[in-house]
């Protein structure tokens, strides 16, 4: 495809916008969790019951508003990447839904962030049992694979899970799926400048171009709900990759996607890396757009959108795409781009262009859905000054909150009026009455947000504290002005039953009008204190170190006292980690 062609597909909506007005595309943002994805886990959870509940009441002629809503997109990174991909398995499938304590068997949200991403995995050592396995990460890369076998594996048979007989009506056909990346390995782009003037009888001048590294990937998805439908029927862009339906035809493709689910999780040092393959000309379908400006004349120029040509040539000859194929080792998306929201927008709106934002003529908008965006952490600095571990310390925090989120993402989303972008975070009401809001609601959030990972039971309060949050989200703050032609007059047409979807602020209808059972209020669950904490972990996490420490002296030929000193610093830190975790479940044991 021509450059001209590639730049004129990006910049159309990636799918197609309906020409019905009572139609509302939607692109939800899944933020990066750790063990906090058990409330993001909670959150979906709950949306596809309302949704489903609402087209179900549709269908048996109920009187509910009759408008729609087509989920066209998710967009995740880390925890948030890995929680879109549960929802793409499970598109196609009916399953039951984690309403209590309990749990749903067969519920895929539920058996993977409540029941099976746990500590027990994480500080075992099946990754190191092959002699010549490198130490690639702190804590045990099985927790992942395991993840991505439930990918895989999941689906009708299991328990309570069986295959829709027709697709969902709020999921567009096909529906993509966008996972962040961190690329350690980077793509080569470059700047040409304008060529010096030749000199008259001089020799031509060279050409200059100043190159650099872009490390911040991702990869695009497209899932058709129904099978045998022909790739070019499904207007699909250069660089989407394809998987169908059918879990067991299509196993190779949903294994691929697995691979990438896995590697957009892989918390960096915490998980091993992954090492990714796929054609070198998905990167030709990247572009930026170039500042608008106002001239001297006060004449306004538009922004101007150009593609970024990788220069693979560039590189030397042995670093260049084999064949076609670009192989590179990734981590964590959330290293670098944790919440894409601008990855989300263009593709709703396409490359240059915008969603209207007035909420009384909005068509489209960007759900962000993320369980930390609340009150700022700016801690005090050290009395003493930062030592060097000190320094690297604050360093990764730092990087950990700038890679979150972007300021004018977070103000867009909660200004007054604006149709187009929305933000759910967690929350928690006190006794007093009053909200604690992000990490403060949750009982995941001590330990950089790995405490979930160690007690069951404070994972499944934030996956029904996810599913609440939902619940209360989408009747009172998920809503438009009741003159926006997507209700099609419902308040002047039929003001009683408008009544029963009003929003919080006057004069507003539910984008998603709850009925039946997701329209009853939800319990806030119990708060996880007072419960007995297993002891033997410091061992345990020690015990992991030493081995981790072990590999590394082997692949590094130390000597016997080099490997001494990392045995050494292994039970340093797993002193220090055991203080950390001690100080996160002291915090959880305040009540809340």
């Amino acid at each position: 495809m021509t450059p001209d062609a590639i730049l004129a597909r990006l910049q159309k909506p990636l799918v197609t916008q309906p020409a019905d007005a009572t139609t509302f595309r939607l692109g939800i943002v899944l933020n990066g969790t750790v063990s906090a994805g058990a409330w993001t886990a909670g959150v979906l959870d709950f949306l596809i019951e309302a949704l489903d509940a609402w087209e179900a009441a549709k269908r048996a002629g109920e009187d509910v508003p009759r408008h729609s809503v087509r989920l066209d997109i998710l967009g995740g990174a880390s925890g948030g990447g890995v929680c879109a991909a549960l929802l793409a398995r499970a598109a196609t499938c009916r399953f039951r839904h984690a309403q209590t304590a309990a749990g749903a068997p067969g519920n895929p949200f539920w058996q993977l962030w409540v029941e099976q991403l746990d500590i027990e995995a994480m500080l075992g050592a099946r990754d190191l049992e092959d002699p010549a396995a490198l130490a690639a990460s702190v804590l045990d890369g099985w927790a992942i694979e395991q993840a991505g076998s439930l990918l895989l594996d999941w689906g009708p048979g299991a328990p309570g899970v069986s295959a829709l007989e027709t697709p969902r009506a709020w999921l567009a056909d096909p529906f993509r799926v966008l996972v962040t990346l961190t690329n350690l390995r980077g793509v080569p782009y470059g700047i040409d400048f304008a060529p010096p003037a030749a000199t008259p009888g001089g020799a031509a001048p060279r050409p200059r171009a100043s190159h650099y590294v872009d490390h911040a990937d991702h990869a695009l998805f497209a899932f058709p709900l129904r099978s045998g439908a022909a790739p070019d029927s499904l207007d699909l862009r250069g660089d989407e990759w394809l998987v169908g339906p059918d879990f067991a035809r299509d196993r190779a493709e949903w294994a691929r996607f697995a691979e990438y689910a896995k590697a957009t999780g892989a918390f960096p040092s915490g998980f091993p890396p992954r090492r990714l393959e796929r054609p070198a000309e998905h990167y030709r379908w990247r572009a930026a757009l170039l500042p608008g400006w106002t001239d001297a004349r006060g004449v306004v120029h538009p922004p101007r959108a150009r593609l970024r040509t990788p220069r693979w040539e560039a590189l030397p000859p042995e670093r260049r795409p084999d064949g076609g194929r670009y192989v590179f080792d990734c981590v964590d998306g959330g290293a670098l781009n944790n919440q894409p929201v601008e990855l989300v927008r263009i593709a709703l709106a396409g490359l240059g262009n915008s969603l209207e934002r007035d909420g009384k003529a909005a068509r489209a908008a960007v759900l962000l859905i993320d369980p930390f965006a609340a009150a700022p952490e700016a801690p005090l600095p050290a009395t003493q000054g930062l030592d060097l571990l000190g320094v690297a310390g604050g360093l990764i925090g730092a990087w950990k909150s700038q890679a979150r989120f972007a300021t004018s993402d977070l103000l867009l989303a909660l200004e007054e009026g604006v149709g187009s972008r929305f933000l759910l975070t967690a929350g928690r009401k006190t006794p007093d009455g009053g909200t604690l809001w992000g990490g403060e609601a949750l009982a995941s959030a001590g330990l950089g947000a790995f405490l979930g990972f160690l007690d069951r039971d404070l994972r499944v309060h934030d996956y029904l504290l996810g599913r609440r949050n939902c619940r209360d989200y989408l009747a009172s703050h998920f809503v438009l002005d009741e003159a926006n032609p997507l209700f099609g007059g419902l308040a002047a047409r039929a003001p009683g039953l408008a009544s029963e979807y009003r929003g919080r602020a006057p004069g507003t209808l539910q984008i998603i009008p709850l009925v039946a059972g997701p329209r009853a209020p939800l319990p806030q669950p119990e708060w996880p204190a007072g419960r007995t904490w297993t002891g033997g972990l410091e061992a345990r996490i020690r015990a992991r170190l030493r081995r981790v420490a072990d590999r590394l002296a082997e692949g590094q030929g130390v000597g016997v006292l080099a490997r001494l000193a990392a045995r050494l610093a292994a039970g340093r830190g797993a002193e220090a980690i055991a203080r950390q975790i001690r100080r996160g479940l002291h915090e959880v044991e305040r009540p809340r």
